[in-house]
């Protein structure tokens, strides 16, 4: 039986249905203990739009991520900026790219409404994959193990604007408190084979140690064109790496040369939290 693969449909969240805002918490109480249907309608309301991953043969939701773009004063400019809440998947789905793939979509499109202001991707994560899905797919971000901080006034503002007091700007670190939404379960230790031989993973637990608490880094990234094409390419090498590996398989002549990947997923589950 071949996987079930997801599809990814953008909507504003004020489309959508109650049949759809239930099964979304659906999902988010099956994973996370914590959590309100009323905190969960407060949460959703905040944001601009909705990425739903829905299984192709039979249109359900099995996952979603909230979008909120907005702008703020940054050392006396008005930036502009989307934050990516909510990201959940059903456990059946995780691997799949859909997601991903919809966010740099949907960014491409707001950075083209004008092209030459700068646009930025504002992230907290309590997890080293969000944040290598930024470390490994854009240029400029902040915090960066080579030193950069010109974005540092950036992350300061956007965490500020949307998260106020939980927001530390001495560590960068968010903390919502024991009544934040929790993983069910047991959170696994990064394995120490990996903080040795990623210098990113091994960045990110330096500068949230506390993250299996729960505790949220705040990140951001600036999105240009030469990261859109950059994550394009990554993604025709994945497509490409993934035909020659069935070709191998079938003994068909392989018309492309293999190509290696390094597209990073989504940390799923993950919800994030407004103030």
């Amino acid at each position: 039986m071949k996987p079930r693969r997801l599809e990814a449909l953008v909507l504003a969240v004020s489309s959508l249905s109650l049949e759809q805002k239930t099964r979304m918490f659906e999902i988010l109480e099956r994973y996370y203990s914590h959590v309100s249907w009323d905190v969960f309608l407060k949460d959703l309301s905040d944001k601009s739009e909705v990425i739903l991953l829905r299984s192709q043969q039979d249109q359900i939701i099995q996952g979603f991520s909230t979008l909120k773009f907005f702008e703020t004063q940054v050392s006396g400019k008005t930036e502009r900026a989307v934050f990516s809440g909510d990201t959940i998947i059903e456990k059946e789905f995780w691997g799949q790219t859909a997601l991903q793939k919809a966010f740099v979509s949907r960014l491409m499109k707001e950075k083209l409404k004008a092209p030459h202001r700068p646009l930025y991707w504002f992230l907290i994560s309590k997890g080293y994959k969000t944040y290598l899905l930024m470390a490994n797919n854009f240029l400029n971000y902040f915090p960066s193990q080579n030193g950069q901080s010109d974005l540092q006034a950036h992350r300061d503002a956007f965490s500020k604007t949307l998260f106020g007091k939980a927001y530390d700007p001495s560590t960068g670190l968010l903390q919502f408190g024991e009544s934040a939404p929790r993983l069910k379960g047991e959170v696994a230790p990064i394995p120490s084979e990996l903080l040795e031989s990623q210098s990113k993973v091994a960045f990110f637990v330096s500068k949230n140690p506390t993250w299996q608490k729960g505790t949220e880094l705040a990140c951001v990234a600036e999105l240009d064109f030469e990261m859109i094409m950059g994550f394009t390419l990554k993604t025709v090498r994945k497509t490409l790496g993934l035909r020659t590996q069935l070709d191998r398989k079938t003994r068909r002549p392989q018309p492309f040369l293999p190509l290696p990947s390094s597209c990073q997923s989504l940390e799923s589950p993950q919800p994030s939290h407004t103030a």
